[in-house]
């Protein structure tokens, strides 16, 4: 299955599942809809396109207007209510974070040198790239 393919499936029956989640409560908080949102669409896998990172992140608007309490409020104020980050702040710390494991030898990547360390004086500072 293609990627695109792959990434529609998963969007069509997570919207799904939001519909039937409105359907079923009569009332939501905003520690459910956090709870939602971690465990149900924040796993999805991290798209490389532009229009699948657009496709996943509408889920997560939908999804985090569930409480009555945060649907006249903007994207970005439910987030900080919920205090959780973007989905592109979460993809970002978690390149940061395996590039860091990999350069202090705490992840090891299967392919040869992914990462090539500069050889050059780095006044102090040996972990740059």
């Amino acid at each position: 299955m293609s990627p695109n393919k792959h990434i529609n499936k998963i969007v069509g029956e997570t919207y799904n599942l939001v519909r039937n989640i409105k359907i079923v409560f009569s009332y939501i908080d905003e520690d459910i809809v956090k709870k939602l949102l971690v465990s149900l669409i924040r796993p999805l896998w991290s798209p490389n396109t532009r229009k699948n990172i657009r496709k996943i992140e509408r889920i997560q608007r939908a999804a985090n207007k569930l409480a009555p309490t945060l649907s006249g409020v903007t994207y970005e104020k439910r987030l900080e209510r919920l205090e959780l980050p973007t989905l592109k702040q979460k993809r970002e710390r978690g390149d940061l974070l395996t590039i860091y494991r990999i350069m202090n030898n705490q992840e090891l990547p299967n392919r040869i040198d992914l990462l090539k360390r500069d050889r050059r004086d780095t006044r102090g500072h040996g972990l740059k790239l």
